[in-house]
This record gives structure tokens, sequence and C-alpha cells, in this order.
């Protein structure tokens, strides 16, 4: 017997939907999948794993993640009643993509939600929930994202200690981290750090603009002017709106000196609207 006939026998409608929506899913038929994961939820909106399946569609992804969270503890329970396995995916922070399968998974794309939205009360109480720091990786490098929202350099150095070895969060931790050495004025340990990152950042990642523009800074910060030059150069073709980058390369073209903020005193003025502003 199929475990959709099977369903129809021992489960409920909404399980009976379920289980079509996963058959469709399954068979690439999304429209149909969508629909049935949908009347699984109005039939019965705490059903966690239907909202796995409309955020496996990427449909409704915010309000899936929170009803799935809402409803946590029922995450996981058609998949084992039936066998049938469905994972999704989500970013943790801006640019780290992980599976979405599991009770741990969750309580970090949940955090991720409201870092994403910059809800900061509802990620203090999201990031409680979260496994603990000491224990998992994941959890410091949103406690990172948190620091970093937040302009706390010193934190933001604490949370991505040991991380930039990590295979799926380094180069993330390593542009976090040598953009608050830049911060701190720690210019040397930021080239070093910055510099390891930029190595292992492939040439798609959408980290690479921003750890040539920091080396970049640390490197200004030293006197080396020659080494900084073609980073913010290659910053500018990439994006000629970023930061200050264009102010940067007038100013070290005509031997004038930016501020901190990346004003040339009495011409430019504005903070750069981007990350690390």
């Amino acid at each position: 017997m199929g475990q959709t006939e099977r369903g129809a026998r021992t489960g409920s409608p909404a399980e009976l939907a379920w289980l079509r929506g996963m058959d469709a899913y399954v068979a690439g038929e999304y429209q149909q999948a969508e629909v049935q994961f949908r009347a699984a939820v109005e039939d019965d909106p705490g059903m966690a794993d239907a909202w796995l399946g409309l955020h496996a569609l990427k449909v409704d992804v915010a309000v899936a993640v929170v009803a799935m969270h809402t409803h946590r503890e029922r995450f996981g329970e058609q998949r084992a009643k039936y066998g049938r396995p469905l994972n999704s995916w989500y970013w943790l922070g801006w640019w780290v993509q992980l599976v979405l399968e599991t009770p741990r998974d969750l309580s970090l794309a949940h955090a991720s939600h409201w870092l994403d939205g910059r809800h900061l009360a509802e990620l203090d109480a999201a990031l409680a929930l979260c496994p603990p720091p000491e224990q998992d990786a994941a959890t410091r490098f949103l406690l990172a994202c948190r620091a970093y929202l937040g302009k706390d350099w010193q934190q933001l150095l604490r949370h991505t200690a040991g991380l930039d070895d990590d295979a799926l969060l380094g180069v993330e931790a390593g542009l976090f981290a040598g953009m608050a050495r830049v911060r701190l004025g720690l210019y040397a340990k930021a080239e070093q750090v910055l510099a390891t990152a930029l190595v292992r950042c492939r040439s798609e990642h959408p980290q690479r603009k921003e750890l040539r523009y920091w080396l970049a800074r640390a490197y200004e910060e030293t006197g080396r002017t020659p080494a900084a030059l073609p980073l913010y150069r290659a910053v500018h073709q990439a994006d000629p709106s970023f930061m200050d980058t264009a102010a940067r390369l007038s100013s070290l073209a005509a031997g004038e000196p930016l501020d901190e903020y990346g004003g040339m005193t009495a011409r430019l003025a504005g903070p750069p609207a981007s990350r690390g502003s």
C-alpha cells in the first residue's frame, strides 16, 4: 500500500493533503504541491511540516518560518510518522546558505529571519532559544551578526574568534573579524585575516567586494597605498557606488587623506550607506 493510501486510512484530512503535497513535490509538480500544502495548513495551522513544504517551495517564506517555530514541538511530526524526507534551506546571517531540516536548523533559521529584518528585540529573544554558542558555531556566528548590527566591534571580534577556519562560516567570519580590526585600528592584524579570507573567497561570492574594500582600508591606514589602490579599483569596477570607494580613490590620487568615515574634510560629507557604515 502506498503512503498516501495508508494516510487516507489512518491520517487526518490535513495529513492526507500533506502526503499529496509530498507526492507532487517529489514529482516536480510544484504548483500542485503548493495547493496541497496550503490545504494542510488551512485545515491544521500547527502542522509545521506543511509549513516546511511551503518554505521549500519558496512560498510565504517569512510566514512559514515563524509558523514552523511557533509550532516547533511538531516540527518533523509528519516526516517521522510517514517516513517522508523533506528539507528546505535558509540564510544564516546574510550570505551563508544552510539546510533547514532539524529542530536545531529551525531555531537558527528563525533567528536569521529576525536578523534579516533587523528586528533586534525579536532577534535577541530568538537567539536565546538557539543552541548554546559555546557548543554551536552557527549560534556564535549569529551573535557576531548581532554585534555587527550594534557596531560593537569588540564583541564582533569575540564571537568570530576561531571561526575563520570553519568550512562554511570562515569567509564571512574573516570579513567580520577583519572589518572589526580595521574599526579598532588593529590594521596589521586586519591585513592577515582579510587577506586569508580573500584567498578562500571564490570569485562569485558576494563577500569578495567587501573583503577587497576592507583589506584596502587596512593597507591604506598603514601607508601601503600601492597595495590599496588596485583593491579599491576592483571594488569600484564591481560597484561604483560602494561605500566611499570613489572618494578614497580620488583622495589617494590627489594625495589628500580621508577621515575614518570616508570624508575628505570640508569637501566630502555623509557616512557610507553600506555594510560597515
